[in-house]
């Protein structure tokens, strides 16, 4: 029998070890529900069920959610932060907390709802959504987060990687995305010319050794946005990105895909 838990809070870091020293590689946003594999000490190996992505929590932050729970949630309609910085939540009659961009809940006529059998009540801003074709409320949210810091395994507007950045700005619009930025890259349609790309589409980028290490959004004819130091909008052309402070190209590009299928765009 599958053991679940639910993310309850603003967020859940996940680490490569059971360590608070070992290497950030992901974080659970709230409202996120995960598979827990196996426990050492006091701390829990899990399995993000929205995106299968394995790490190490701490167990002291596991709320229980238990698998009728659980099939429940993952069957019925969702809500997800798609407009602001972060939206404020409390539960009952906790304090106030945020939650950020790309957070999941039950959808509900009301601004109450339940999960994990807790009563919460989304605060300020009051529930608003992005309207615009699929790829327009896309960039919105990615606009959202320019000037965000970069931080390796980051998926907040207080610090995050650029694969965190296309799946969470992708999962605004009901689009999930794997993990990193390699694992992107398997999916999606081929474009052959930096010329045919188009506003959403996502653009990769390579090392020395030819793996996949980058990723970004067309945000306009020559335009990227992709996180690298920070949240930015550089120029990119069949070369690659060229930084408009360093002067030079700073990513050589390797593919395009487009994610967002045309009868949706």
């Amino acid at each position: 029998m599958s053991l679940y838990g639910i993310v309850n809070l603003s967020l859940i870091c996940m680490r490569a070890e059971p360590s608070h020293r070992a290497e950030l590689v992901n974080q659970m946003l709230f409202g996120e529900p995960y598979e827990v594999l196996e426990q050492k000490g006091d701390w829990l190996r899990v399995n993000t069920c929205f995106y299968p992505y394995e790490g190490w929590i701490d167990a002291n932050l596991y709320k229980p959610f238990s698998e009728k729970s659980y099939q429940e949630y993952m069957n019925s309609p969702r809500e997800v932060v798609s407009f602001g910085h972060d939206w404020m939540t409390h539960c009952l009659p906790d304090a106030p907390f945020m939650i950020f961009l790309g957070s999941q809940f039950p959808k509900s006529k009301e601004p109450i709802f339940r999960l994990g059998g807790v009563t919460y009540q989304l605060t300020y801003p009051p529930l608003q959504r992005m309207t615009g074709a699929p790829y327009q409320r896309l960039l919105k949210s990615a606009s959202i987060l320019v000037r965000a810091p970069y931080m390796w395994g980051g998926k907040t507007i207080a610090g995050i990687d650029c694969s965190g950045l296309t799946q969470v700005c992708f999962q605004t619009i009901g689009i999930t995305l794997p993990r990193d930025a390699s694992q992107q890259a398997l999916i999606g349609d081929s474009i052959d010319f930096i010329g045919e790309a188009r506003e959403g589409d996502l653009v990769f980028f390579d090392n020395e050794d030819g793996k996949i290490t980058h990723v970004g959004i067309i945000y306009g004819p020559g335009k990227v946005l992709h996180a690298s130091g920070s949240v930015r909008i550089d120029q990119i052309d069949q070369h690659g990105i060229h930084s408009y402070e360093l002067k030079k190209y700073t990513h050589k590009l390797r593919l395009i895909k487009r994610i967002i299928p045309d009868k949706k765009k």
